[in-house]
């Protein structure tokens, strides 16, 4: 199995209603279609934040110029103390991808994103 980690870069804690990228294949200077290159089946994300949010994710058949949403928002409710809010997301159909956050109404005072990348196809139980 092979899996490596993806930093996120984007802001430290987000504010009132600011979107930003948790991941993107365009922004980030992957090649097109990288998830297949590279053998990336899945992309866990794993959120550490105080704050409700939303995920939304979307594909893109022209490097970034047309993003087209994938699924429905995802609400993230603010995560229990000492726990963190864990997504899933199958990838390796997509010639780029990326995933966004839309903060609620309240800035975080914590927030955290760590990503992976993996080339298992099945979520492990």
């Amino acid at each position: 199995m092979a899996q490596f980690q993806i930093k996120y870069v984007g802001t430290a804690l987000p504010g009132n209603a600011e979107v930003v990228t948790l991941f993107d294949t365009v922004a980030s200077g992957w090649g097109a279609n990288a998830f297949s290159t590279l053998q990336v089946s899945r992309i866990y994300v794993a959120l550490v934040n105080s704050q409700a949010g939303t995920l939304k994710e979307y594909k893109s058949l022209d490097r970034g110029v047309t993003w087209t949403q994938i699924d429905p928002d995802r609400a993230v409710a603010a995560v229990a103390a000492n726990s963190e809010n864990g997504y899933d997301y199958l990838v390796a159909p997509y010639q780029d991808w990326k995933l966004t956050w839309t903060n609620g109404a309240t800035p975080q005072t914590l927030f955290s994103a760590s990503i992976a990348a993996t080339d298992q196809r099945v979520i492990g139980n």
